[in-house]
């Protein structure tokens, strides 16, 4: 089953890589890539840094209100080595799966590091769609585009109501007793309950303090779109900071969809399709895209060496149970 996911993943990358070069040669998108400056990439990159131990310190503060003792080294650690395998596996779930995994590990609490793992994705996904809606609103918009301006407002919409029911104590005090009541297993019945008790320390905390909580996401998508700017100031792409904020916001969430292999493919189209409305040429789109592919992958390699220092510092009588749980 995860070779077909896999397999399906390389062949909707290739073939949607495949098309974009055909129709728009490469040697095209290779020309503008080589004309790239090195100043903004190099900001770029270095901004990649503390962008990581914001993501890093956003989740110490949730498992220090769970009691889970892991230090803000190894959370960096984790976040490193969950983007390595969010490349080969179905989508931010996945990786999702393999942050909780690893952070369970470290504490022994798996329903506590299963809710900070839910509740550290559902604010990153609202603090992305909140910046690309606030570099939306005053960024002229034409044709199909407006159509997506009011997708953005409809979704930012409903995640704040999802925030806010998250925030009812009451509502998922009443969702976990009607759980508690369906035919499982003790054992599944007890992490259920484990899970919502965790969900609840959440729900119970003081305004300020989500404020602070969003505070961080939100710094972080801002340095985000900082270093995209700069990608495409690289370039010498005429784009306003305001189209560069939402867009990126657009090609994120178009990344989380588990349907190709690391994004490409989705995300080459994607830029061709929203950057030929301000007058940048397919070309140099792709080569935009290839830069930012290549900046994002950057962490991805650390998260793996991380992961293969991990895996030589175990004796070799625990090296193959290591690698069976992968």
């Amino acid at each position: 089953m995860k070779r077909n996911i896999l397999v399906g993943k390389l062949l909707l990358s290739g073939g949607l890589l495949a098309y974009l070069f055909w129709k728009f040669p490469l040697a095209d998108a290779l020309a503008a890539l080589q004309a790239t400056r090195f100043f903004p990439v190099a900001v770029a990159v270095f901004i990649l840094l503390p962008m990581g131990f914001l993501d890093g310190f956003q989740v110490l503060c949730m498992t220090r209100l769970q009691a889970i003792p892991v230090s803000l080294r190894d959370l960096i650690r984790i976040n490193l080595t969950t983007s390595f395998y969010s490349l080969f596996l179905p989508g931010v779930l996945a990786g999702g799966a393999v942050k909780w995994y690893k952070l369970s590990r470290e504490g022994k609490k798996p329903a506590q590091a299963a809710a900070v793992v839910f509740f550290n994705r559902f604010l990153d996904t609202f603090a992305m769609v909140l910046v690309g809606v606030l570099f939306f609103l005053p960024s002229p918009v034409v044709g199909e585009l407006r159509a997506l301006k009011a997708a953005a407002l409809l979704l930012l919409a409903l995640l704040l109501i999802a925030y806010g029911l998250l925030l009812a104590p009451r509502l998922l005090q009443a969702i976990d007793q009607r759980c508690a009541r369906l035919p499982l297993p003790r054992r599944v019945l007890e992490k259920q309950g484990k899970l919502f008790e965790a969900l609840l320390r959440f729900s119970r905390l003081r305004f300020r303090d989500h404020l602070g909580l969003i505070a961080i996401p939100l710094l972080k998508h801002g340095m985000g779109v900082l270093s995209f700017s700069l990608l495409a100031q690289s370039l010498g792409l005429e784009v306003s900071i305001f189209q560069i904020g939402w867009i990126r916001s657009v090609i994120l969430l178009l990344a989380m969809l588990p349907v190709s292999f690391a994004g490409l493919g989705v995300r080459e189209t994607s830029m061709v399709f929203l950057l030929h409305g301000f007058g940048v040429q397919p070309a140099e789109a792709l080569a935009f895209s290839l830069l930012y592919f290549l900046q994002g992958i950057l962490p991805s390699l650390t998260g793996g060496l991380l992961e293969l220092r991990d895996f030589f510092r175990k004796p070799l009588s625990k090296r193959s149970a290591w690698a069976a749980n992968r």
